[in-house]
């Protein structure tokens, strides 16, 4: 799956994530974005749906492209509020960097060729998320998100090119 460009659903896909997104929204009507994973909410919602439908979760969500003519607008709250904007919550988290990083090395010595560990393209991140918790997990969260916005390689410890670059010796202590 391409990240700029996922294939489409097949219909019974849609059908389900549709139905996936709803119940999302019903639950949580003003918090956008369920698989951007910044929330306690989120992570706790995706990890207890299953591989399977969290995946349809991100397929959804990535694939809802202007190349693909927004084919899915359920995925955005306004959709399931009539059409009438809603306030976002846009929650940000202070990231603890030695509890960050300790899960980005954890994953990169597992996993030293699969870059993104915060993603749920594939079922041994979402398995990763679920073995290290809320707390590890979100705080791999934050600093993704914080090093993906900045512009002075805020941490660069969160990319396979840092890994890669430094090959690290891991240790189990």
């Amino acid at each position: 799956m391409s990240a700029l460009k996922p294939p489409p659903l097949s219909a019974s896909d849609e059908a389900r994530a549709k139905t996936l997104y709803r119940a999302w929204f019903k639950l949580y009507p003003n918090i956008a974005n369920p698989i951007d994973i910044n929330r306690q909410e989120k992570y706790e919602h995706l990890t207890s749906l299953g591989f399977y439908d969290a995946y349809l979760f991100v397929r959804a969500r990535k694939g809802n492209l202007s190349v693909h003519g927004y084919p899915y607008p359920w995925t955005q709250p306004e959709y399931w509020n009539g059409g009438k904007p809603v306030k976002r919550d846009r929650t940000r988290r202070k990231v603890d960097e030695e509890l960050a990083k300790a899960g980005f090395e954890e994953w990169f010595s597992r996993f030293p060729d699969i870059d993104n560990p915060t993603d749920f393209n594939l079922a041994a991140k979402y398995n990763f998320a679920i073995e290290m918790g809320w707390e590890v997990f979100g705080m791999m969260q934050a600093a993704r998100k914080k090093h993906s916005s900045s512009k002075n390689d805020l941490y660069p410890w969160t990319t396979i090119a840092y890994w890669k670059a430094n090959k690290p010796t891991f240790s189990k202590a």
